[in-house]
């Protein structure tokens, strides 16, 4: 007899899970390499193209999958 299970899970002979797969996010960050530039350069760099931790929880939601 068989009792299929979610793809990634292991279960036990009673069918408790003894691993599961979890959805996980990662997030990368590539900054350009900023040798001959000023503070104020550098600041108004940032300021230009970093997101906020709001703009980035935003994107997140829009994007994600429902949980």
């Amino acid at each position: 007899m068989q009792i299929p299970t979610r793809r990634g899970q292991i279960a036990d002979r009673d069918g408790i899970p003894l691993t599961q797969v979890k959805v996980s996010h990662n997030l990368a960050v590539r900054f350009p390499v900023l040798f001959s530039q000023t503070d104020e350069e550098v600041l108004a760099f940032a300021k230009q193209h970093i997101l906020s931790g709001k703009d980035i929880l935003e994107c997140y939601k829009r994007h994600s999958i429902s949980r």
